[in-house]
């Protein structure tokens, strides 16, 4: 599996293996759920991606991403002369 953030977008590709033959004299229809797969989403907000940290665990991926801190207003005094 690979993942990568690029700007404010997340892409997310791997591969999936069958490991079970199943005979298909039992079933009408079958879906695939092997082989390739991507999947792109985009971010609401700006992220950090050089904080970024993925774990995967009994089958669920979770991807944490922290957000950018804007920089704060800051207010500056005006000096009359």
């Amino acid at each position: 599996m690979e993942i990568s953030i690029t700007d404010d977008v997340v892409n997310i590709k791997g591969q999936r293996q069958n490991k079970s033959e199943v005979s298909g004299e039992h079933y009408f229809a079958q879906e695939c759920y092997w082989g390739a797969f991507s999947r792109s989403y985009i971010l609401p907000v700006a992220v950090e991606s050089e904080k970024a940290v993925a774990q995967l665990k009994d089958g669920i991926l979770t991807i944490t991403i922290p957000k950018l801190e804007k920089a704060k207003t800051k207010l500056i005094e005006i000096k009359a002369e």
